[in-house]
């Protein structure tokens, strides 16, 4: 037989039915106080046993989405198997929905995500070519309000290196998000090369003279096939990252002062990338064409490249296939006019929305947690921006920290500039650098086509 369950007004009902048939009971008998004594007793005993027979109230469920960039499968298990489970268990009711995805998807994935009102609660992105984008259109949420009422969070923000704090995760004057990685770039060489073809390893390329007649030096090839690389850079739709480099280290800029039009075609932006096309076109020092990788190897660890330019993957790479690369690994800041290099602060933001309390929670939880942020920078080999977690990760080395402190250290070192149209602006510079490198423009004519079109595209941001 099927159970039946009152209802509250069934029960209500049913008591004033009860208490009729009791005040009868008590006209008959003449006797109306024991029968109320007992009607109360009765009462109180069902009251008692339809409360004991309720559920205990639940929370209504919180269902978060984290959307992540910045992993290998290490990182990814971490998360999966322990990171997650265990904050969900200090929130019952609550579950955390990870997405994998790429940089080469990112943002197409986060802009139709917000268009069709799905977006991540928590996301990896970085602020400079992203975050200045994704603010204008109101989309991210501002971290001061929760930071200032957080006095634990207030203490770990104080462990953040300064610049990737307060240059690479605020937009006017704002914290917007926090720092998950540095990922810093300079130059890796590799020692062993040096001394085989008697440079010095402890003497590292200081001008790009002497990084040019290194990369010729240390080049290994019959006709077009490499045995050894001195230096290569591919040319995907980042390889304005090499660019920049050279640019900053020749005294030029990407922008103006202003920041309304591009000025990387000048004099300074042009000699930056002939030195590119000289290196790869008439010097030969490496293919045109990417370098693969050799199975698991970087052709830096398998060493079949010298030279290049690189950040904590290289370092990972060869901490986990090739240990022995490590210490034949250097690392140094090149100059022309000035010792410049590229650093960038990836980011975690919180999207706007209901769920934005919530979020915090585990944004917290991700990046303040000391243990957390500790494992997960094991698990992917990289560069922290908290001071406490480098000290304490047990992956970092003497080469981790050049690559945090010189780097960022460095006179003429810089992010890219943070703007709304940063992200377009910078794939012109990239397809500038692809047509110079393939030889089917000079660097000259590449970079006044790029900069008239990144000036279009400024124009439209700024409605000007």
């Amino acid at each position: 037989m099927a159970k039946r369950f009152l209802s509250r007004r069934g029960f209500l009902q049913g008591m004033g039915a009860l208490a009729g048939t009791a005040a009868l009971s008590a006209c008959a008998a003449a006797t109306p106080q024991v029968v109320e004594k007992e009607v109360t007793v009765e009462v109180e005993k069902v009251v008692k046993e339809t409360v004991e027979a309720s559920p205990t109230p639940v929370a209504e469920p919180v269902n978060l989405t984290l959307l992540m960039v910045d992993w290998n499968e290490d990182c990814r298990t971490l998360y999966e198997q322990e990171i997650l489970p265990k904050f969900q268990e200090q929130h019952p009711g609550w579950t955390v929905t990870a997405d994998w995805t790429s940089w080469a998807d990112l943002d197409v994935k986060v802009m139709t995500a917000f268009a069709g009102g799905l977006q991540p609660d928590v996301f990896q992105a970085d602020n400079v070519e992203f975050g200045p984008k994704y603010n204008q259109k109101g989309i991210i949420a501002e971290l001061n309000p929760f930071i200032e009422g957080d006095p634990d969070a207030r203490a770990k923000i104080d462990d953040y290196y300064p610049k990737a704090l307060y240059e690479g995760a605020t937009i006017a004057g704002k914290i917007v998000a926090l720092p998950y990685v540095l990922d810093n770039r300079a130059l890796f060489y590799r020692k062993d090369f040096f001394t085989e073809v008697g440079l010095s390893p402890d003497v590292p390329p200081a001008t790009w003279d002497d990084f040019r007649a290194a990369a010729i030096k240390l080049t290994k090839r019959t006709d077009d096939t490499f045995e050894r690389a001195g230096w290569h850079s591919d040319l995907g739709w980042t390889c304005f990252q090499t660019y920049v480099q050279l640019l900053w280290q020749n005294g030029g800029e990407l922008l103006d002062e202003a920041h309304e039009r591009c000025a990387f075609n000048s004099p300074e932006g042009v000699e930056a990338l002939e030195l590119w096309v000289r290196l790869i076109r008439e010097d030969r020092v490496g293919p045109v064409e990417d370098m693969p990788s050799i199975g698991d190897l970087s052709p830096f660890t398998a060493g079949s490249l010298a030279m290049v330019f690189a950040g904590y993957g290289q370092l990972l790479n060869a901490q986990k296939y090739k240990p022995e690369v490590v210490d034949s690994t250097g690392i140094t800041v090149l100059g022309e006019k000035q010792p410049a290099a590229l650093w960038y602060a990836n980011t975690f933001f919180l999207s706007k929305g209901k769920r934005l309390s919530q979020a915090w929670e585990l944004l917290k939880w991700l990046v303040l947690d000391d243990g957390n942020f500790r494992r997960y920078h094991e698990a992917t080999g990289g560069l922290p921006p908290r001071k406490s977690i480098t000290a304490s990760a047990n992956h970092i080395t003497s080469l981790h920290r050049i690559l945090i402190e010189d780097v960022m250290n460095a006179p003429g070192s810089h992010t890219t500039p943070a703007e709304p149209f940063s992200l377009e602006v910078l794939e012109r510079v990239s397809e500038a650098c692809q047509k110079a490198v393939y030889g089917t423009t000079t660097a000259k004519e590449a970079l006044e086509t790029a900069a008239q079109e990144g000036n279009q595209i400024i124009a439209r941001y700024l409605g000007s």
